[in-house]
C-alpha cells in the first residue's frame, strides 16, 4: 500500500482497504477440535479465509496417541489437498521430526490395461 500513488490510493474500495489491512487472509477459529475421550484433540478442520470471507484452503489436522489417556503425543498429521506433513513425536527425548509428502506420492495410481 505504500507503494501506491495517491490516486491509486482514492481509487481503492473500503473492501480492497480491508483486504490490503487484513493481509488478504486469516484462519476461521470458529470451527470445533473434535475430541476423545480423555479430552485429546484428535481431528480439526481448519479453514483460511481472504478478507472476503471465500474459502481460500482448508486443512485437516489430526492426533493420534502413544498413551490417549496420559494424552502422550504419537504423530500430528495436517493434510491438505496437495501434501501431507507428519510430526512424529518420541518418548526417548529425541526431538520430535517432520517428513513433508505430496499427496499424489501417497495415492496408489491403478495401472491401465
Amino acid at each position: 500500500m505504500t507503494e501506491l500513488t495517491p490516486a491509486e490510493l482514492q481509487k481503492l474500495t473500503q473492501a480492497e482497504l480491508i483486504a490490503i489491512i487484513l493481509d488478504d487472509q486469516r484462519i476461521d477459529a470458529s470451527l470445533p477440535i473434535e475430541r476423545d475421550k480423555y479430552g485429546n484433540s484428535i481431528r480439526q478442520l481448519q479453514r483460511t479465509k481472504d478478507a472476503y470471507g471465500k474459502v481460500v484452503e482448508e486443512r485437516v489436522i489430526r492426533w493420534t496417541y502413544y498413551d490417549a489417556e496420559e494424552g502422550i503425543v504419537d504423530e500430528i498429521i495436517v493434510e491438505d489437498d496437495k501434501e501431507q506433513l507428519v510430526v512424529k513425536h518420541h518418548i526417548d527425548g529425541r526431538q520430535p521430526t517432520a517428513v513433508k509428502r505430496l499427496i499424489a506420492e501417497l495415492t496408489p495410481i491403478p495401472l491401465e490395461r
